[in-house]
């Protein structure tokens, strides 16, 4: 997991214009490479403003090929979506995973989902993880309850729902994993 450079913006591009990738997402982006370059000067400027709460993550194998992203963002502070809101006085972050197809269903979505969970809570000021699956997402909603994540109630946005794990969730999850290791 690393932070994304310009260098990987062909990838991006390649991932987010995949429709069977978007599915879910709700937006299939059909963005050209110059589009690609603008989103990247004002990701930019958003984690000069953020830091580490806002950061676009590139996922590689060991052999250095790349096989998907998260995007991290911030919340504002008092942010609700219909049914659910941030808790007072938390700092909440929102992510999701997106994995190249030939990647599916062989554990690298678990393994990078564990890795910013540990990011959010170790490396950063976030209170509050978010994801938020379509509901009709069977893979993703398995993979975050698996990784340790709570399904709120209600849908909130174009059949999205939202997941959470608190800094207490992760520490309690990763206390009993040093346990049982």
């Amino acid at each position: 997991m690393h932070p994304a450079t310009q260098r990987q913006l062909r990838f991006l591009q390649r991932l987010w214009n995949d429709p069977q990738v978007m599915r879910y997402a709700g937006f299939p982006r059909n963005w050209d490479y110059e589009r690609m370059k603008v989103w990247y000067e004002k990701y930019r400027g958003r984690v000069a403003t953020h830091g580490g709460t806002e950061v676009q993550f590139v996922f590689r194998l060991k052999m250095q090929t790349l096989i998907g992203e998260s995007g991290l963002g911030r919340l504002r502070t008092g942010w609700k979506c219909r049914d659910y809101n941030v808790p007072q006085g938390k700092t909440a972050v929102m992510t999701d995973i997106k994995l190249a197809k030939p990647f599916w269903r062989q554990g690298y979505g678990t393994e990078a989902m564990r890795a910013i969970t540990r990011y959010v809570f170790t490396e950063t000021d976030g209170d509050v993880l978010l994801v938020p699956p379509h509901r009709d997402n069977q893979a993703a909603t398995k993979l975050y309850e698996k990784v340790g994540f709570r399904r709120t109630e209600g849908i909130y946005y174009r059949h999205h729902m939202i997941y959470e794990m608190t800094k207490g969730d992760f520490e309690e999850i990763y206390a009993r994993k040093g346990r049982e290791e």
